[in-house]
């Protein structure tokens, strides 16, 4: 059997235009991962080109504590497995958002969006889910979709990787690691994130132990570069 790396299907047509809202993608790069999954290969490849992701209510993650805002996931990834592209040329655009009633900060009752999740991250464990995660040289772009975009973040996580990413216009963080322990997010470039001066930025580790973060370019950051809650023996 084949331990090549399963590959999503060039995109055929040209380069779709963010206002257009027409290239949803998400259904045939999950059915990569699954397939790949199946087949026992531990790999995906994302060829270059723009690929648009929209969140599935199948994927319904958890509600933010603090507004009441509900959290979903574009695609979910399974332990011991890489995803990877060809850095900024593979780039994953978020096209939207799902509807989020309720929400108690005054921000707009839509749903907030992470782009690439852990396969177990639903309703936030806090044991350790998945293992040996690698995601690397893709570009993750938020569009600024409302209260939404986040860009990889992981849940009951432990020895992930994030490396060579690029990460831009997200509305919040750019990365959210909760209950994760044992990884590294290294030499990825973050800009354009966060609402200035008020919330989001670079990436959070909450309730996590020895995450590693360094060899980072963070810039044009929201409110701040890296943020640390509850989470110990780290090293930025």
């Amino acid at each position: 059997m084949s331990r090549k790396a399963a590959q999503i299907p060039p995109r055929r047509r040209s380069p779709f235009r963010l206002e257009r809202r027409q290239a949803d993608d998400t259904a045939e790069i999950q059915a990569a991962i699954d397939y790949a999954v199946v087949e026992g290969i531990n790999a995906v490849f994302v060829p270059p080109g723009q690929f648009g992701l929209m969140p599935q209510e199948g994927n319904y993650l958890w509600p933010t504590a603090s507004s009441n805002r509900k959290n979903y996931a574009a695609l979910r990834v399974p332990s011991d497995f890489v995803f990877y592209g060809a850095g900024s040329k593979s780039e994953l655009v978020l096209l939207g958002t799902l509807p989020s009633p309720g929400t108690t900060d005054g921000r707009g009752d839509f749903a907030t969006t992470h782009m690439v999740v852990n396969q177990g991250a639903a309703g936030l464990p806090k044991t350790i889910v998945n293992r040996n995660i690698v995601v690397r040289d893709i570009k993750f772009n938020g569009s600024f979709v409302e209260q939404s975009g986040e860009g990889v973040s992981f849940c009951g996580v432990e020895g992930f990787l994030v490396t060579n990413c690029e990460f831009t216009q997200s509305y919040y963080e750019t990365n959210y690691f909760v209950f994760c322990r044992g990884g590294e997010y290294s030499y990825n470039r973050c800009y354009q994130n966060g609402i200035f001066q008020i919330d989001g930025g670079g990436p959070m580790a909450d309730s996590s132990t020895d995450i590693s973060i360094h060899h980072n370019v963070i810039i044009d950051s929201g409110y701040y570069a890296v943020l640390l809650i509850d989470s110990f023996n780290c090293w930025l």
